[in-house]
């Protein structure tokens, strides 16, 4: 094999020495990598490096047993250049922030930053950012990766069998990695050139983005309309309408007048804020940035040596000369006060740099850049490509000396390889549509196998009409990129997650739950990152990379190693070898769902899933879902890493990584280990749910504190019936272990507790029915239940105590929604007792309920939930009544005809004797069929709930005479849920009774009275 590459380099080398100039070379070496210099190299025109992070230590010579050495020569046009034979049957990938497929074999780009809306500049060839790099992976699975060490303009060359990078700068070095997978050679890298600091907990969110969002009442609307439709998100960001005339550092006085407020309450509703500033300062006397950088002769200068003058958006502009270190100090302070008003992180934007009336969109190449701190003076055409980073790293020192106790967040959307270091990035101004959408897998796992792994694109797409298809897709894969964020810019049809209609409104909540659980793996794989340099999207030859049939996938993709997605819209997607299951992650089903990518669980992997939240501030790592893919032998394994999220006391061992392993135990049990092996962060009691994949879905242990846990193999937890909110769940659903709850006692067995189907004391109600037997301080009910609709609920429970009485709770996938409810003395264990309690804000799902007994004791018949809000009719079928048993509500009545909410105006207020209501009269024939919604607003904050008025013609039968009167319910029990009311034709009905109903269809003919004080409920 070397001797067929040598024939093959000599010949090569043949062909350049009678073509163009032949340069000889050196080289030197260490473990890691080679280093070569061509001859004619002189180290101040391209050194100090900006991809280098530190210069390394190497020794004159190479291995005995190299093989790739580039050859130096000088083309016909005069540049100079570096081409590298690298054998047959090569797969080639890096090269950075580029278009295309991810194998990049046959193709060319230019390294030079450019402002490229849309990709049309040169064909999508060159774009924001540049990256002098490319991976190379054999057919054996090892590879090799190459820098060619220059900032200068540049372009890179790849055929099936070479690299060829040509300069349009001096002579350059180039390095070369050796390694016997892509994760080393990638470890290589970012060993040399630099590792990501681990961002605060909060970037990993949802971050929702608008050019722009014109005023901060615009701002806090799109944040109250998040929080009050149950949308996790994390960051509202600011585009440049937030200033003055475009002038960074300064708020509109109309727009933005006050922005510490803004900020305080975007905290105050757990969210965060992100602001934008670009580099071209307006030339304006007066202004403060303008004249403090004049008088510090802070600017880039022109080829006669006086302040460079460009067209941005605040008009005639001046540029920092970031390339000297006085200015990067200057452009550091700056940001102190501009963090003071309470901004959490920076936007660097326009920063290639972009130049409206500049050549090709920038800068004269023969500006000039001083330098200074051990940088050269040079002109632009050296400097260019690092305009971004040098910028970036002036901007996050500044934000550290602002806030040196918190995290700093940059995104920028230039950069050189190695700036990841700095600041995160996406993948610029792209456009919706599906083609975009598809591009920007690719795109960001050419960026994660270049060295920067925290990046994104514009989800639903920046530029263009998206239509709801669309939106829908791109919000679901958005859910699994490293950075997520929603941006589109002005004229263009708004995207927040609501805009769609409540089907796609449903599509992405989904979608943004889906991210929320999946935080505890991502913010593992994020901190591992920080310490080995891998990507946190990964191509699928990840998965094995001598299977040549992985190597062109770029559809689906990895999320580290353990998980693997497959959009909707992929098609032809080889799998991995091995098994992969597939795995719910919020209730929606993985594989037939019409928008959620399919996601795969690698078999042996153990992922650590989170709690459904709404922000990040909410975040916990202490009470972790473990959903476990048995691999051979019936084994498993996992981790996950958790601090505090925000500050560095994570870097003095205040973390916790933990480890998870799974095991035979005995010939029908599993067992489960979780140790800590890392940090000294002390929390309280870690909390674990297990979830084990079967051939029918995914089966749920309850939750336990122990760090063993013992799993039986044939268990089916909470028994096989999903019970469903509203709704209530009796007694008699105990009575076999097919239907039952699964009872749990601490004190069964001497580890761990025990958990028992069915026969927990099933006994006969006084009053009829069924209940539950004694259940201790302690111990627990569990059950599987489906919340149908989201809201808040009132819950009863029918309960009897001892005469001591006692305190209990419910739980709702681990959270506490009832707060303790106590048990006063009830003179005897079957004297019954009603206990109502108001639930916390219950989301769509599948879900673990849990009855959680804290002291004392009780026997338990039943316990039912109902949505505090009620759809009733009432006054004939051209009336809705929103029946509210709390006080202090304020009400809206709202229609959507498709295209969105609005207010209805012909509502009014109405106060009963037991119940507020809202009645809204006089609906017209022309909304049947629409979806209404009422907003109660309690205690400052906002609920609602959907209902849909269905009117028909002709009925046909009679008035369901089976009605319950709720003063003769045995032992509390609703009316039969499945319960329709038929009305027909010219019957006229009186209701003398409280009633309530699951369903109920009218003419609108039909005369429908409710007497004074009754009430008539449409029950969900």
């Amino acid at each position: 094999m070397k001797k067929i590459l040598a024939f093959r380099l000599c010949l090569i080398l043949i062909c350049i020495f009678f073509t163009y100039n032949l340069v000889a070379q050196s080289s030197y070496s260490n473990d890691s990598f080679v280093v070569f210099y061509p001859n004619n190299y002189d180290p101040t025109q391209t050194q100090p490096s900006f991809a280098i992070q530190n210069e390394p230590v190497v020794q004159p010579g190479i291995p005995a047993n190299w093989i790739l050495t580039p050859s130096f020569y000088v083309n016909s046009s005069g540049q100079n250049s570096a081409l590298l034979y690298c054998g047959s049957k090569v797969d080639f990938y890096g090269t950075g922030e580029v278009t295309g497929n991810l194998r990049r074999n046959n193709t060319s780009i230019t390294l030079w930053n450019t402002d490229n809306y849309n990709y049309t500049a040169d064909s999508g060839k060159q774009l924001y950012q540049s990256h002098p790099w490319v991976l190379g992976v054999r057919p054996d699975g090892t590879a090799f990766g190459v820098i060619a060490d220059n900032t200068w303009e540049m372009t890179i060359n790849i055929t099936d069998t070479t690299i060829a990078f040509t300069s349009q700068g001096p002579p350059f070095r180039v390095l070369v990695f050796e390694g016997t997978t892509p994760q080393q050679v990638l470890q290589k890298l970012t060993a040399l050139t630099a590792k990501i600091s681990l961002p605060p907990l909060w970037a990993l969110g949802y971050h929702q983005c608008r050019y722009s969002y014109m005023s901060d009442s615009e701002v806090r609307a799109v944040a109250d309309s998040f929080r009050k439709n149950q949308l996790p998100a994390d960051v509202i960001w600011m585009d440049i309408d937030y200033m003055n005339q475009y002038e960074v550092f300064t708020f509109s006085p109309t727009g933005y007048p006050n922005p510490p407020a803004l900020n305080s309450f975007l905290h105050a509703n757990k969210f965060k804020s992100v602001w934008m500033i670009d580099p071209g300062i307006k030339q304006l006397a007066g202004y403060f940035v303008y004249d403090q950088g004049t008088s510090g002769n802070n600017w880039v200068q022109s080829n006669t040596l006086t302040p460079y003058v460009g067209t941005v958006w605040p008009g005639n502009c001046v540029f920092p000369d970031f390339t000297m270190p006085a200015t990067r100090n200057w452009w550091s302070g700056l940001y102190t006060s501009f963090m003071a008003n309470g901004i959490d992180g920076v936007w660097n934007d326009m920063n290639e740099p972009s130049v409206f009336n500049g050549p090709g969109g920038t800068m004269p190449t023969t500006n000039i850049h001083m330098g200074g701190g051990g940088l050269p003076e040079g002109t632009h055409l050296r400097y260019h490509n690092v305009f971004g980073r040098l910028m970036v790293e002036a901007s996050r020192a500044g934000i550290m000396q602002a806030n040196p106790t918190k995290r700093p967040f940059v995104l920028s959307r230039s950069n050189y390889l190695g700036g990841h270091q700095y600041a995160a990035t996406w993948t610029g101004d792209n456009a919706a549509t599906t083609a975009f959408m598809q591009l920007s897998v690719p795109m960001i796992l050419t960026l994660g196998l270049s060295g920067q792994p925290f990046s994104g694109a514009d989800v639903t797409g920046y530029s263009g009409t998206c239509t709801p298809t669309l939106f829908g897709q791109w919000m679901a894969l958005g859910t699994f990129y490293p950075f997520y964020r929603n941006h589109s810019e002005k004229g263009t049809n708004r995207r927040e997650p609501w805009t769609f209609g409540p089907a796609l409104e449903q599509v992405a909540r989904e979608a943004l739950q889906r991210r929320y659980r999946l935080l505890p793996y991502l913010y593992t794989l994020m901190q591992e990152s920080s310490t080995d340099g891998m990507p946190i999207m990964r191509p699928l030859f990840f998965a094995d990379q001598t299977d040549l049939n992985l190597r062109n996938q770029q559809q689906a993709f990895l999320l580290g190693d353990d998980l693997l997605v497959i959009p909707k819209w992929a098609t032809n997607v080889n799998m991995p070898s091995g098994t992969w299951n597939s795995v719910s992650l919020v209730g929606v089903d993985s594989v037939n769902d019409p928008y959620q990518p399919t996601v795969y669980l690698k078999a042996g992997s153990i992922l650590p899933l989170g709690q459904i939240i709404q922000s990040t501030v909410d975040y916990g790592a202490d009470s972790l879902t473990l959903v476990v893919s048995l691999g051979k032998n019936d084994q498993a394994t996992g981790s996950v890493y958790s601090d505090s999220g925000e500050g560095y006391s994570y870097q003095n061992g205040q973390y916790l990584t933990r480890a998870f392993t799974i095991n035979p135990y005995g010939n029908d049990s599993l067992i489960l280990t979780a140790t800590v092996t890392g940090g000294q962060l002390s929390t309280t009691t870690n909390r674990y749910r297990i979830g084990v994949i079967t051939a029918n879905g995914i089966t749920y242990t309850n939750w336990t504190s122990n760090n063993v846990i013992i799993i039986p193999r044939s268990f089916t937890a909470y028994g096989g019936i999903i019970r469903t909110i509203p709704g209530k769940i009796d007694a008699d659903d105990y009575d076999s272990g097919a239907n039952g709850v699964t009872y749990y006692s601490p004190s069964a067995v001497n580890q761990g507790g025990q958990y028992r189907t069915g026969g927990v004391g099933i006994a006969a109600c006084s009053e009829g029915g069924y209940y539950v037997g004694w259940i201790t301080s302690g111990e627990w009910l569990t059950y599987t239940v489906n919340v149908e609709y989201p809201g808040t609920y009132t819950l009863q429970a029918r309960i009897a105590s001892y005469n001591a009485g006692g305190a209990f709770h419910v739980e709702l996938d681990g959270v506490n929604i009832s707060g303790e409810i106590n048990l006063p003395n009830t003179g005897g264990i079957q004297n019954w007792q009603t206990i109502t309690v108001t639930t916390s804000y219950l989301t769509i799902g599948q879900k673990v309920l849990r009855i959680v007994m804290d002291a004392g004791g009780f026997n338990l018949e039943y316990i039912n939930f109902a949505l505090l809000s009620q759809a009733s009719c009432s006054n004939g079928a051209t009336s809705f009544v929103a029946a509210i048993p709390v006080t202090g509500n304020t009400y809206q009545w709202q229609v959507n005809n498709g295209s969105g909410y609005t207010n209805i105006n012909n509502s009014q207020n109405y106060s009963g004797a037991y119940t507020d209501t809202l009645i809204f009269t006089n609906i017209p024939s022309s909304m049947y069929g629409y979806l209404f919604r009422c907003e109660i607003t309690n205690a400052g904050i906002t609920y609602s709930q959907e209902y849909t008025l269905q009117i028909a013609n002709t009925w046909t039968g009679a008035v369901n005479s089976a009605w319950e009167n709720t003063n003769n319910w045995s032992c509390g029990e609703l009316p039969d849920s499945n319960t329709d009311v038929i009305i027909d034709l010219g019957t006229p009905v009186i209701v003398n009774s409280d009633v309530s109903i699951r369903s109920l269809q009218l003419n609108p003919a039909v005369q429908f009275t409710i007497n004074s004080g009754k009430q008539f409920n449409i029950l969900h």
